[in-house]
């Protein structure tokens, strides 16, 4: 499998751009924090109203986990995500601890979730000045918004996709200030079809048999059989 992630301070696009690339045929897409519902949504929301950064932010690290459990049930296919939960932990560290403390706790943090994470194969960069993405906010304002916050916010994913690309991680980095959805999401899927090709087609140890070729499609898993020797070809039928 591999794995994807679109990165970038808020209302850079995010979420849009995953949205667009949810039907595309081998691609499966995932938003984290995306999930109004859950606990850990109320916990954080909580910590917004009474301006209690620290469990905010801790509240917000952990909805980045399920990444994890994804990642872990995906054996083959491309997987798109609209956060990284080693950047954005790190990231958004330094927006909701003081300056001392988060800088303390940078290199402790990305060594505790290097144990549960590793690197995506791709990362897709969606840059947005600071006073961009203050304008295009159309929520409830965060604990860390303002021109301020976004410019430490953007300097901190400056330094940490800087970080990624010098240990050989590939950076694809898209300006979204000019740029519609569409002209984005043609650019990463352009990047990824290059890349890895999609739908994809993998084999796995089950499919190793004669006559039998598996094939991943659109977030299934397919099995072909041949045509027999008349030339009478079968639908395919999914795995069970």
């Amino acid at each position: 499998m591999y794995r994807a992630v679109v990165v970038g301070i808020d209302n850079s696009g995010k979420t849009s751009l995953v949205n667009s690339l949810e039907n595309v045929p081998g691609i499966d897409t995932i938003r984290l924090t995306q999930n109004p519902d859950s606990a850990l949504q109320t916990l954080a929301e909580f910590g917004e109203r009474h301006n209690l950064r620290s469990l905010t932010g801790f509240a917000y690290l952990l909805q980045l986990f399920p990444y994890f459990s994804k990642v872990s049930t995906r054996k083959s296919g491309i997987l798109v995500s609209d956060r990284d939960p080693m950047i954005d932990a790190v990231c958004y560290s330094q927006a909701y601890l003081p300056k001392k403390i988060a800088r303390g706790i940078r290199t402790p943090l990305k060594s505790f979730l290097g144990r549960f994470f590793s690197n995506a194969d791709l990362v897709f960069y969606l840059g947005v000045s600071p006073e961009v993405s203050h304008q295009r906010n159309n929520k409830q304002a965060q604990l860390h918004d303002g021109v301020e916050h976004l410019t430490r916010l953007k300097e901190s994913f400056d330094e940490e996709v800087r970080s990624l690309e010098k240990n050989g991680v590939p950076v694809v980095r898209i300006d979204t200030d000019r740029k519609s959805l569409e002209e984005i999401a043609g650019e990463v899927k352009h990047h990824l079809k290059n890349r890895y090709g999609f739908p994809p087609v993998q084999l796995t140890p089950n499919d190793c048999l004669p006559n039998r070729i598996s094939t991943f499609y659109n977030g299934r898993s397919y099995t072909q059989v041949p045509a027999d020797h008349k030339g009478n070809g079968r639908l395919p039928f999914p795995r069970v």
